[in-house]
């Protein structure tokens, strides 16, 4: 049951569920959804694991309230930890998925004596998402054009403002298939369609860990949409593809101009380190299908003055070697025929992983 709690920072919303006097575990979730798209994954895990599913600012039931994107993932993290705070715990195994990756690696930075582990599922490079062309996070111009609110296709931004009665729902639809899911068609998708548009189950289906398309996108339509929240904005460009970092909303808080966890290997304590990620990822991806780089590559988008698509996948392998180099633990695991969700199509293979890597390392 989604359960309101007030931090002091955030009218948060949130799911608790598993052992009352299990390890504490908080699943956060990724940009186009809410913690209801961690609840596969939660049911496999229940039976050991005190677990927290929180609706980040921005998105789900939560309160709606703006994110100062000139923060990068601070807003974030300081409702996470007030959030523990409010719950009375003092640490945590935290994982993240996608953007949620991005507020675990930045938590990380912030408080690492409060995380027992980091589990970071087909996470935003840790030097943000678009924008930069190299291993080491360069920036492709001194305004980071090419990341940011202004990216996101405008098509489809109002789509999802638009809700499912949206003349252009059948894009969402898609997005979410064959971007976020992958390989929808496959047997290997933990993902039902049986349940009818606008009937809520809010949980998945007993035993799997497979969850409904429906709740899916229930999910992702209650994000909060607007000028200054999902996407954010934008600044006009002299730089292709002629868009830069606005200040508000998610996406600018992602963007290389404000967010940056490349700091990690520097840590005195480091929180063991899991990735799980899929090859078959197109969101998160050495030559992602929402970088415009790859897309001005494809003659997609004119103009295209040459630029290399961020690397992401390999900037994350980058770090998590310098990591390990300097002391800390690691775990690497990439999932053939998996797309950008495995906790989603994969779910009882995840907690498995999430399981053993925990017990493995006695993480306390």
């Amino acid at each position: 049951m989604l359960e309101h709690l007030d931090t002091g920072r955030l009218g948060q919303s949130l799911h608790k569920l598993g052992k009352s006097d299990g390890e504490p575990l908080v699943l956060v979730h990724g940009n186009g959804s809410d913690s209801g798209s961690m609840l596969g994954l939660a049911e496999c895990l229940g039976d050991e694991f005190r677990l927290i599913l929180p609706d980040l600012r921005g998105y789900g039931h939560s309160e709606q309230k703006l994110i100062d994107a000139r923060r990068g993932a601070g807003d974030w993290i300081e409702d996470l930890f007030a959030l523990l705070d409010a719950l009375g715990i003092e640490s945590c195994h935290l994982l993240g998925w996608s953007l949620g990756g991005a507020v675990a690696m930045a938590a990380a930075l912030r408080e690492p004596r409060r995380l027992r582990s980091v589990t970071l599922l087909a996470p935003v490079s840790p030097f943000g998402y678009g924008g930069t062309c190299d291993l080491h996070g360069t920036a492709n111009f001194a305004d980071f054009a090419g990341s940011g609110g202004g990216m996101v296709n405008a098509d489809y931004a109002n789509a999802v403002a638009g809700g499912r009665q949206s003349e252009n729902s059948a894009l969402v639809r898609h997005v979410m298939r064959h971007a976020i899911l992958g390989r929808f068609d496959s047997d290997n998708v933990a993902v039902k369609s049986g349940r009818k548009s606008g009937t809520p189950t809010a949980k998945p289906v007993a035993g799997t860990g497979r969850v409904h398309e429906e709740d899916l996108l229930d999910s992702l339509y209650r994000q909060h949409c607007g000028k200054q929240a999902w996407p954010g904005d934008s600044k006009v460009s002299g730089n292709w593809p002629g868009m830069a970092p606005g200040e508000w909303g998610p996406m600018n808080a992602i963007s290389p101009k404000y967010f940056s966890a490349a700091q990690l290997p520097e840590l005195d304590r480091k929180p063991p380190l899991l990735r799980i990620q899929g090859a078959g990822d197109v969101i998160i991806s050495d030559a992602s299908h929402f970088d415009p780089a790859t897309l001005g590559m494809l003659g997609m988008i004119p103009g295209w003055p040459g630029l290399r698509p961020q690397p992401m996948v390999s900037q994350m392998t980058r770090l998590m070697e310098n990591y390990r180099k300097r002391g800390g633990i690691v775990e690497d695991r990439i999932l053939p025929g998996c797309g950008h969700a495995p906790h989603i199509q994969f779910p009882q293979l995840c907690a498995r992983l999430l399981r053993d890597f925990i017990q493995a390392r006695k993480c306390s």
